[in-house]
């Protein structure tokens, strides 16, 4: 055995500098598995060297492939590595410009709390407790309504949206939007100000009732103090974990009105200052025919909190119509989405809310939207802004001063074998499509088709010469035989449907594949839903609501939604991992994934992918290296994600979290983690936004890096080039085009689209 040792000298300041010793170590085979033993027990693990003085066959007793055949000499090894990029990410942020620019006082944190609030969340507090005062008439056009007079001396009331006045006084306004950037803190904030209602006397001795509670609440004998806080189920516990973590023992008490476990009368009630319930829950009890008499809807609340907010964007569904029936002193809308696709969007937070006269939807449509069609964008949209500014504080994340976060994408080269293969199943689906362009027949199906293989693709990305082909190379227009068969397809449909980050209901907005457990957001629990052969999603609850009609595609026969199961696993049609591992040995991108983990054991690590298959094989390559982990997926029940997600958090052996992007990109804090590892890109860049803000936000105390994976010359590629474009392909994809005239153009247009990423 002989070694090769050399020095890099690194300046630090002029007391001291920073020399790192390399050491190369060349011998025969027979020592091979000594010398890595012996690396293993001091805790040192051989790296890939750099500066070989000689070209020899490079076999790494650490390195997955360390056994392999055709091993790479020294020299050639720089060549196949992959390249590693450093970028700068740009967010796509649509509420640009509308962050709250005026100077705040910041308000005393309340003696309940155990954690520091930051400056931006005692802005926020005070925000919030001026809000819940009314209408600030005195402030000139500081607010929606201010006072004047008329000619007379008659005080008139004006809305400082139009200029429009009148003599009555509006109904009072108590609340808003509570719209900070992800990973600022909003829950904290909002606990905040629930806090606070306790840090002033009592209206008088033994009352129950906070200070701010106005008299005639106070003699409501359905008024109570507490706040009743509404979540999406799979948010439920990790809203108590912050009460728990935020609150002093003894102050706060606090009750989950959920499942079995339910209040039962007033006097119960009275025994908290927070209530937490679920909006399936709300939607259930509204759904009885005797709803009045739920301890909900009969109960006055002192506050209503809506967190993700946006679940009632439209205003027709059951869920919007039972929050909305709800009776609350003050009203608050938690959502970072407050604005997404429409403006109609917008009017059902403001219905909730109560924000007259907006709290109609006719004068929202009078005062903006007629206003957007006939007097122009600029007019409607200053209005809407100007709306916003009144009753809405969000601040991004250069409020704070987050640790450094470093984005690098990592462009890995397949392997001759992987790359053959590559080229074998993309060259089909290329030629189906350019057939499809060029023909003027119209073939029904043949872009869920062309989709569908598509997806195979960023699969094989994935998985490598492991993957089954079926899936690419199987006819493309193959009809069902059976009612069975129909089923399958429509389930395949939607299974595409979640790769492009787009299992939402149309009509409320439901993300089913986030909570294919639980249901986010969705009446029901049966893991069940409706898709049109046309590609619209319907939840359950809006299916059985009869809202199957948003279908409008041209199709000559009826379009029927289809039963899809939401809550089963996604993963590739291959064989098991365990037994692929033995035939074919790990794939490039799982076997890069390994080296860079192995790396950085100092941190803990999360692993995003959206195919549970992908995870599998994470698992097994953890599993070989001896790594410990824990994975949270699809399949994995909700108490066992929290049991999984305090494990990673709390022992410190546990290095790894397997994450599948549904189940780990919305509402959890991964600060534990200081790596984060995206292993496909994904068509909307938004989603992998979201997934980093559970580790890079308030909380975080180390330098982040965040990791994507990409192979060359293949689909991940073109995916990674139109996210730096700003384009967020999904809708590309599935939005219908303002400018086509019929259906038969609209799918050439996707086509088009598609194909545009296998050149």
């Amino acid at each position: 055995m002989s070694l090769q040792l050399f020095c890099n000298r690194t300046d630090g300041s002029k007391f001291f500098s920073r020399t790192t010793l390399f050491v190369i170590i060349y011998g025969p085979m027979e020592i091979f598995d000594d010398v890595g033993e012996y690396c293993r027990q001091h805790d040192a693990y051989l790296q890939d060297p750099i500066g070989c003085d000689r070209d020899v066959p490079y076999r790494n007793p650490h390195r997955l492939d360390g056994l392999d055949e055709n091993a790479s000499t020294t020299y050639q090894l720089i060549a196949q590595k992959g390249v590693k990029e450093e970028v700068v990410r740009e967010q796509v942020d649509i509420l640009a410009g509308l962050e709250f620019d005026e100077d705040l006082p910041e308000a005393e944190a309340p003696a309940a709390l155990w954690t520091q609030l930051y400056p931006h969340q005692k802005q926020a507090l005070a925000f919030m407790q001026k809000r819940e005062r009314s209408w600030d008439f005195k402030s000139l056009r500081r607010d929606l309504w201010g006072i004047d007079q008329d000619r007379l001396g008659a005080i008139t009331f004006v809305n400082n949206i139009t200029l429009d006045t009148q003599y009555e006084q509006p109904p009072d306004f108590r609340g808003g939007i509570l719209a900070d950037q992800m990973g600022l803190g909003k829950s904290l904030t909002i606990i905040s100000l629930i806090a606070s209602d306790f840090d002033v006397e009592d209206v008088g001795p033994g009352s129950p009732f906070p200070k701010r509670v106005s008299e005639s609440d106070a003699e409501d004998q359905n008024s109570v103090r507490a706040t009743l806080l509404v979540v999406p189920p799979s948010l439920l516990q990790s809203w108590e974990t912050q009460l728990r973590t935020h609150v002093r023992r003894k102050t706060l008490r606090w009750f989950r009105h959920h499942e079995t476990s339910k209040i039962q009368n007033a006097s119960e009630l009275r025994r908290y200052e927070i209530v937490m319930t679920t909006f399936p829950t709300i939607s259930s009890e509204f759904r009885k025919r005797n709803f009045a008499d739920s301890i909900l809807f009969k109960t006055r609340w002192h506050r209503i909190v809506l967190d993700e907010a946006h679940c009632i964007r439209n205003f027709k569904t059951t869920m919007a119509k039972a929050v909305c029936e709800l009776s609350a002193r003050a009203r608050w809308a938690l959502t970072g989405t407050p604005l997404q696709n429409r403006l109609a969007d917008f009017a059902s937070l403001l219905r909730f809310l109560r924000v007259y006269p907006y709290d109609d939807p006719k004068m929202f449509q009078i005062d903006i939207i007629n206003v957007l069609k006939s007097q122009g964008e600029d007019i409607a949209v200053g209005r809407v802004k100007k709306l916003i500014k009144f009753i809405m504080i969000r601040r991004t994340q250069s409020a704070i001063k987050l640790p450094k976060k470093t984005d690098q994408v990592v462009k890995l080269h397949f392997t001759p074998s992987e790359l053959s293969r590559y080229k074998q199943a993309e060259s089909p689906i290329a030629a189906m499509i350019d057939d499809a362009l060029n023909s003027t027949a119209q073939q029904s199906g043949i872009f869920i088709h062309a989709l569908a293989r598509i997806n195979a693709l960023r699969k094989f990305c994935n998985i490598g010469s492991t993957a089954s082909l079926k899936e690419v190379t199987s006819p493309m227009f193959q009809q069902p035989q059976n009612l069975q068969a129909d089923i399958s397809t429509a389930q395949e449909r939607y299974d595409n449907l979640v790769s492009l980050g787009q299992s939402s209901c149309v009509v409320c907005s439901s993300n089913l594949e986030a909570s294919n457990v639980e249901g986010l957001c969705v009446g029901t629990q049966s893991g069940q839903a409706y898709l049109t052969s046309c590609m619209v999603l319907l939840c359950e609850a809006c299916y059985t609501e009869g809202k199957e009609s948003v279908c409008s595609c041209e199709s000559p026969t009826t379009c029927v939604p289809e039963a899809v199961i939401t809550n089963r696993a996604l993963s590739v049609p291959a064989s098991p991992a365990s037994e692929i591992f033995f035939q074919d040995g790990f794939p490039t991108k799982i076997k890069a994934l390994g080296e860079d983990l192995k790396s950085s054991l100092d941190e803990k690590s999360v692993v995003f992918s959206s195919w549970t298959t992908t995870l599998d094989f994470v698992r097994k390559m953890l599993d070989k290296e001896r790594i410990p982990y824990v994975q949270v997926d699809g399949r994995v029940p909700p108490r066992k994600r929290i049991a999984a997600f305090d494990e990673f958090r709390n022992r410190q052996n546990i290095k790894v979290v397997l994450l599948t992007i549904a189940c780990g990109a919305e509402g959890l804090d991964l600060t534990a983690a200081s790596r984060v590892y995206l292993l496909e890109p994904q068509w909307n860049p938004s989603v992998e936004e979201q997934a980093l803000a559970r580790i890079h936000r308030l909380g975080q105390k180390r330098t982040v890096t965040t990791i994507r994976f990409a192979m060359k010359d293949s689909i991940e590629d073109h995916v990674l080039g139109i996210q730096d474009r700003k384009k967020h392909l999904a809708d590309l994809l599935l939005s219908q085009s303002q400018n086509s005239t019929s259906q038969q153009e609209i799918a050439r247009e996707k086509l088009q689209r598609l194909r545009s990423l296998l050149d």
